[in-house]
């Protein structure tokens, strides 16, 4: 998934204001340093991802000509490639 830095800084409130609504959790920091770390966990992850599509589109390669014959979607081939890669090296998508 792409999310432009704007996103992640809206995602990242977004969790906040609703961890701050459950009584169950307790802050010990400040509001903003926990904004800010929120958000250095989900560029973190979005980070890995993009790795992990390079990682995906190497694995590819082996299968260029036929996909370029149309024996295989590429589409889906990517899909089936990254999960099992994601699954192999427990990473949520």
């Amino acid at each position: 998934m792409k999310l432009t830095d704007k996103q992640v800084d809206k995602l990242s409130t977004l969790i906040l204001n609703g961890l701050q609504k459950n009584d169950s959790v307790n802050f010990i920091a400040k509001e903003e340093a926990i904004r800010l770390t929120i958000k250095e966990a989900i560029t973190k992850n979005l980070r890995d991802e993009m790795l992990l599509d390079e990682e995906v589109k190497k694995l590819m390669e082996a299968y260029s000509s036929q996909i370029e014959k149309g024996e295989v979607d590429s589409r889906k081939a990517f899909s089936m490639i990254k999960n099992k890669l994601a699954k192999e090296k427990e990473f949520v998508l």
